[in-house]
């Protein structure tokens, strides 16, 4: 059973089929399956700058291959995969592929693993507010402060766009699951950007308001489609072992 990882017309999937005993690329998807005869383990690793790689599957026994979904590749951009698989006598193989991603949305995950994700395709926008923490002190004898910074970095993101009642509009998350996915109790959530930006953080100020509606037929369970702006504050945090 192949591992296949990426992004199809911007959301994630995950796939069987592929040949046997390497990373391939079939159709903008990747497929990682054990080799065969005597594999016992292998480990998937992720890199999104061909430089540093972060752990996707620890050493991971797997006489099958195992099927996962990579809620951390980059949503716009290129995702550099690499396999090393070893065998019981010790010998290791070593595979690696690039999986390209161009979503135009942005995507909030969050929960285990970041598993829980609204896409945010409509109206997307970023505003952000970077800083230091400083301050100024006045001191007998002067009449101008002396200015100091700290080593407190302050980096906050205001994202806005529109979702819909009704998600076959572009794909979008609907304000229930926006506001779902908000009240997770998870601390960290993932923030994905049409930059080809990850960034980890804290979702606060969440906001939703109607804006306006279409009409359906009669027979729909609601009469009517609601479009809602959201806005919330995306305050970057570090992310537990990074």
């Amino acid at each position: 059973m192949a591992t296949n990882i990426g992004f199809d017309n911007g959301a994630p999937y995950v796939e069987t089929g592929a040949d046997e005993g390497r990373i391939v690329e079939v159709g903008g998807r990747v497929a990682v399956e054990p080799i065969p005869t005597s594999q016992t383990h292998f480990t998937l690793e992720r890199s999104i700058d061909g430089q540093t790689w972060e752990s996707v599957l620890g050493d991971t026994p797997s006489p099958d291959g195992v099927t996962l979904i990579d809620w951390e590749s980059l949503s716009y951009g290129d995702t550099l995969y690499r396999a090393i698989a070893t065998t019981v006598e010790g010998a290791t193989a070593v595979t690696e592929i690039t999986v390209e991603a161009r979503s135009i949305a942005i995507w909030l995950s969050g929960g285990v693993g970041f598993g829980e994700t609204c896409r945010l395709v409509m109206n997307p926008g970023l505003a952000r507010a970077p800083g230091r923490g400083r301050a100024l002190k006045h001191y007998a004898g002067s009449t101008d402060p002396t200015a100091y910074s700290s080593e407190k970095v302050s980096r906050v993101w205001q994202v806005t766009g529109r979702v819909s009642d009704r998600t076959f509009i572009h794909e979008s998350a609907t304000p229930d699951e926006l506001a779902e996915l908000s009240e997770n109790p998870e601390s960290l959530f993932l923030l994905r950007t049409p930059d080809g930006h990850r960034r980890y953080g804290a979702v606060e100020n969440p906001r939703l308001h109607r804006e306006d509606a279409g009409t359906y037929d009669p027979g729909e369970f609601h009469p009517w489609n609601a479009f809602w702006g959201f806005s919330f504050q995306f305050t970057e945090a570090k992310k537990e072992g990074a």
